[in-house]
């Protein structure tokens, strides 16, 4: 989940005596109020009011996405020549695979030590 650091105001910190951060997951938002569960034990839970609010930002996804992105593009052995066209677009022509068969009967989908598929699998 989204993850955020909470820090004490000026006000907050006098009244709690000193500076305070710490970071915690939105659990939820009800009525206008954000209910954050934070990580460690010694929040301030005396004071409601005078609260900064930062979101941290991971860069998991982003970065995972990034380096598919430039293994698309740079490596020539990513994807097949028709799979990298036909996502740029390109016309391409439609290839078939000579060794495809599509089961004629619901026994020829099964597979000796799996369980048997769903009906929307077998579609």
């Amino acid at each position: 989940g989204d993850e955020l650091r909470l820090k004490l105001g000026d006000g907050a910190q006098f009244y709690h005596g000193r500076e305070w951060e710490g970071t915690g997951y939105v659990k939820g938002i009800y009525d206008g109020e954000i209910e954050i569960e934070m990580k460690g034990g010694d929040v301030p839970d005396k004071i409601a009011d005078d609260f900064l609010v930062e979101y941290i930002w991971k860069s998991t996804s982003f970065d995972r996405m990034q380096n598919a992105l430039k293994t698309f593009a740079i490596d020539d052995t990513s994807v097949t020549g028709y799979i990298f066209h036909s996502l740029l677009g390109h016309p391409v022509e439609e290839q078939k695979i000579a060794t495809a068969r599509v089961p004629a009967s619901d026994e020829e989908f099964a597979v000796p030590g799996l369980p048997p598929l769903n009906e929307s699998q077998m579609e």
